[in-house]
């Protein structure tokens, strides 16, 4: 019966981890902005989720730089809108010593628009671009909240129910 008891417990616990870092929602994916930040021309720092499509403000002139997560390697890089916009991507070292991959984007007139797709090897990201006179969002990173759980193997479950 306790052998029972626990294989249970394991593959019911396997179970809700798997479906926390799934989304089975049929939810419209929200649109994230850089608004707020593009007002005081600042670091906008984004909570990256699958789903969410993140509204970039850039200028006329300057360059906004897309900061990826250290390590990432763009697999595919397109956007609507090549020819009134400027998208390139650059690697280079960081001081741990791992690639540091960045995305820059300039337009080259004010009041337009495009989307952006970046694929890495990670993940998949989706931005609206807005050129605009008044908001600028000059430097654009992410912090990676809902991946930073960690999964637990049948050792690290059997530590927790202390059946080791």
């Amino acid at each position: 019966m306790t052998k029972f008891f626990i294989i249970f417990i394991i593959i019911l616990f396997s179970f809700l981890l798997i479906a926390k870092s799934k989304d089975f929602s049929f939810k419209e994916p929200t649109i994230k902005s850089g608004l707020k930040e593009s007002k005081k021309n600042i670091v906008t720092i984004f909570k990256y989720k699958s789903s969410d499509m993140y509204k970039i403000f850039c200028k006329v002139g300057y360059i906004t730089t897309i900061q990826l997560q250290p390590g990432e390697a763009i697999s595919y890089l397109g956007a609507g809108d090549v020819k009134r916009w400027t998208i390139d991507q650059e690697s280079n070292g960081t001081k741990d010593g791992e690639n540091l991959t960045i995305v820059m984007v300039k337009p080259f007139s004010e009041n337009i628009k495009t989307n952006l797709i970046i694929n890495t090897i990670e993940r998949s990201y989706q931005f609206f671009l807005i050129s605009s006179k008044e908001y600028f969002n000059p430097l654009v990173k992410f912090k990676y909240p809902y991946e930073n759980d960690q999964k637990l193997g049948v050792d690290d479950i059997s530590a927790i129910l202390g059946t080791n």
